[in-house]
């Protein structure tokens, strides 16, 4: 379950940086 919740937490930033980038 944790390690779910992590991985997820990683897509949604890695999502974050990649709209930031393309904003930018």
């Amino acid at each position: 379950m944790l390690a779910a919740f992590l991985e997820s937490d990683r897509n949604f930033m890695r999502a974050r940086e990649a709209a930031r980038k393309a904003r930018a």
